[in-house]
Parts: C-alpha cells; structure tokens; sequence
C-alpha cells in the first residue's frame, strides 16, 4: 500500500488541496532558518512594543515579519517530507513575499524611498508571481538545477549594475529622493539580483547580500537624517535579517551545472 503522503504527487505535480500543500512546505526544513526566524520574530515585536504604536508601526511589523519568513523560505534547505529529496528552497517564499510586498511599498513611499519601492514590485514580478501561479508544481520545482554564471555573464551583471545606478542616482535626484545614492544603488543591485533568481544562477545571494548592506545604510541615513522611529528601525533590523539568510542562501544555493 503506497504511503499517504505520496498519493499527494502525481507526476510531480501537488494534487492535495492548498492547505495540505502549505503544511508540506512549512515542513522539513533544517533547524536554522527556524532559529534565525524566531530571532527576528522576537526582535521585531520588542522593537514594536518599546516605542511609538501607529498605523505605519504597525504596517513595518506585519511586512517585516512576513517578509522574514519569505526570505527563510528562499534559503531553507531540507528533506522534502513527501519525496525525500534535499531541498534548495522552499516555494511558499512567493507567498509570503507578496503578502510583505504592500507594506514594504508603503513604508518606502512613507519615507520617501521610491526606489526601494519599486525593487519590491521587480521581486514580486519575477519571483513572487510564478510561484503563486504555480504552487501545484513547485514553480520549476524545490530542487531545480541551480547554474553558475560564465565570466561574460559577470561582465554584464557588474555593468548593468554600476548603469543602473548612475542613471537611477540622477532620476532620484530630480524626484527629490531623500537618499538618492543608497536608494538607486538599492534598485540597481535588487533588480538584478531578482533576475538572477529567476533565472537561477548562484551568483544571485551575493548580490543580495551588497544589496542588504545598502539597504540598511539607506534606513540608518534615514534616522540620522530625519530622526529615530520605530518604523525606521524595525527596517533596519529586518535587513539585517535579510543579511543572514543570504549567507545562509549563500551555503545552500550552491551550482548544480
């Protein structure tokens, strides 16, 4: 008699219903990502407790959690506890990382960090977007080839970055962006870090780990600049976070071609 759990695949494609698929890919992952969450978990809501309460305090909180717990997925490897196999990542990052999505955007805006924003709708786009879609089948599955870039494709991802910022650096300048260099260097290196997870190339985590640095350069300009809040710091602590689970992406995003 075939086990219940793989009656729930068929042909690699998930035939349990929603709920059954999320209990599978909350499951079976390595200890770290879960410590690493309720670390931050904890951060976040001493953060929120010990200063102001407010609609946008509260809105940080909601996306800051989510978001943690997309980028825990993102990096998670594991046993998957339907196949067996070991897991690079975890689909439901799509999720939660669209759930984050219109906090982060507002908390951006809020600050006047346009840039920052729209990196969140490029996630979203390219990543967040076809696993919602495509939940039944894992996107293009849990344990996809992961592939390493050639010395071209290093060339042209060092280029589009540096253009893109100085080009970004200038719009910011006349949309009178309250941090221009922090907040296009965000997008430029986001940008291309997302279309190098989309397309599944290793190289993406090292990106996003520069690209964590100046976000959180961007929110610590924000409290010199503009004043200590809650709001402010609860980002700053958030990509701080983002920081560690890119090195731990780092370690499990290894090429496999």
């Amino acid at each position: 008699m075939r086990n219940s759990k793989e009656l729930l695949v068929v042909d690699g494609k998930f035939v349990g219903t929603y709920w059954q698929w999320l209990k599978n890919q909350l499951s079976g992952w390595d200890r770290m990502p879960w410590i690493l969450f309720a670390f931050i978990v904890g951060a976040q809501l001493m953060n929120f407790a010990l200063n102001q309460i407010n609609w946008l305090s509260m809105v940080s909180l909601f996306a800051t959690i989510a978001g943690s717990l997309c980028t825990c997925a993102m990096a998670a490897s594991g046993t998957d506890p339907i196949t067996g196999e070991r897991m690079t990542s975890r689909s439901i990052n799509g999720l939660f990382g669209a759930i984050s999505l219109i906090g982060f955007i507002i908390v951006n805006l809020a600050q006047q960090h346009y840039f920052a924003a729209f990196d969140q709708l490029v996630f979203f786009f390219l990543i967040d977007v076809e696993l919602l879609f495509t939940w039944r089948t894992w996107g293009r599955g849990d344990t996809a080839d992961i592939k390493k870039l050639t010395k071209r494709g290093y060339l042209y991802t060092f280029l589009s970055m540096v253009i893109a910022w100085i080009l970004l650096y200038f719009v910011g300048v006349v949309l009178n962006d309250q941090q221009p260099i922090f907040d296009s260097l965000v997008l430029a290196m986001g940008a291309v870090a997302s279309w190098l997870c989309f397309r599944r190339y290793s190289f993406t985590y090292k990106i996003w780990l520069l690209s964590d640095v100046a976000q959180i350069l961007l929110f610590v300009t924000t409290i010199v600049q503009a004043g200590f809040s809650g709001t402010a710091l609860a980002m700053t602590l958030n990509y701080v976070f983002y920081f560690a689970t890119s090195v731990l992406g780092l370690f499990n995003w290894k090429p496999t071609k």
